[in-house]
């Protein structure tokens, strides 16, 4: 929810930062079983991981980055 605190402008700087790291480590997640997948899955594989990244990036409220990932479906 990193995202939308900061597109609401919370004043909450200790939850956005919370809320961030955790937002990063799971990002990060993605990224590496998005790379694994690349390297020994097929299409299918890959095409679910970016479905799964899209509706977290669209959970935590970035707007931006799930519409640019859901482009690639």
């Amino acid at each position: 929810m990193a995202p939308y605190l900061r597109h609401i402008q919370s004043d909450r700087a200790d939850l956005l930062e919370k809320l961030s790291e955790k937002n990063e480590k799971e990002l990060q997640t993605f990224e590496d079983k998005l790379k694994e997948a690349e390297e020994n899955e097929g299409e299918s594989e890959i095409s679910a991981l970016l479905r799964s990244k899209a509706m977290y990036l669209a959970r935590i409220g970035d707007k931006v980055g799930s519409e640019y990932l859901e482009t690639w479906f």
